[in-house]
């Protein structure tokens, strides 16, 4: 009965050993490990950043123009040109090639969230250069970053649109460059700005900016019959300019958006220009300190 025992033992032990040695060779799945998690706090398309509690969501586009029939860029296509399309100074075609990344990131703090915003472009255009020797397609290549600001508990500092917009046309068609309203939208401004929220689609703004225009001097130029020697649209603020004083109130709702913005500008000139054979000449006397404004609703 004992060997029959032992025997029994050594069998069960035996079929244990083989079926742990199957098992071990058998596929395994393993568990899913999530590298980047899905940010659902701030929208759709936000990341988190893998070892940070920072969400990010990136974006972008790539467009390729083509136009036959050109003025001397596709920026003036269209444009009423009386020697147009002559090859001297425009061209049968012309293409460009433009290219934009955006990062959008946020982070919550003790202060509210904290945003950073930036978009990287690249454009190119063809060359429309009319020198005999070969010239390098796309000649007109350039980079640029035209947003780069951060926000946090109300505040907005770098590179994003002026708070006396309203509209922004480059945001809503192509090529608007004729529509006459404020918009630094497509290139950006830099601002320095305080929003308070007060509820119900209700905001007001307050902003300091980089001032929009500089002196410019007519009165004195031989164009308008000064005959002072200055030159026609002679800058004369300087290099030091007040930034504008900006203030906005805002209603957003789903029917759209109403405001009324005003804006204050540093409309001082310099005390001197520079006149003929770049002399120094006062023809301006002694300006007092100047300050314009602006509205708009």
């Amino acid at each position: 009965m004992k060997m029959v025992k032992t025997l029994l033992l050594g069998s069960a032990a035996g079929l244990m050993a083989v079926a742990g040695a199957q098992a071990a060779d058998l596929p395994v799945k393993a568990k899913p490990v999530e590298y980047v998690k899905v940010c659902s706090l701030y929208g759709a398309g936000y990341y988190y950043i893998p070892g940070t509690d920072i969400c990010m969501k990136v974006g972008g586009y790539v467009r390729y123009e083509a136009a036959a029939g050109t003025f001397t860029n596709l920026t003036g296509t269209g444009a009423a040109y009386s020697n147009g399309n002559n090859r001297l100074n425009s061209a049968d075609t012309a293409h460009r090639v433009r290219a934009l990344a955006s990062f959008d990131t946020r982070q919550q703090t003790q202060y509210g969230t904290l945003r950073t915003y930036m978009t990287l472009g690249y454009t190119s255009d063809s060359t429309t250069s009319g020198t005999a020797a070969p010239v390098a397609d796309a000649s007109a290549a350039a980079l640029y970053a035209n947003r780069a600001f951060i926000q946090i508990a109300g505040f907005t500092f770098g590179k994003a649109v002026s708070f006396f917009d309203f509209t922004n046309g480059a945001a809503v068609s192509y090529n608007a460059g004729n529509l006459f309203h404020s918009d630094t939208g497509d290139s950006g401004w830099n601002v320095a700005a305080y929003t308070a929220q007060f509820g119900n689609g209700v905001s007001a703004t307050v902003s300091a900016e980089t001032a929009r225009r500089r002196g410019i001097d007519y009165l004195g130029s031989t164009v308008a019959g000064g005959g002072n020697g200055a030159v026609a649209t002679d800058n004369l603020s300087g290099t030091s300019l007040n930034m504008d004083v900006v203030a906005n109130i805002r209603l957003d709702q789903q029917w759209g958006s109403a405001q009324f913005a005003a804006a204050m500008h540093d409309a001082s000139t310099a005390y001197y220009g520079s006149g003929v054979s770049n002399a120094i000449v006062a023809w301006n006397g002694h300006p007092d300190q100047k300050w314009g404004y602006a509205v708009s609703g």
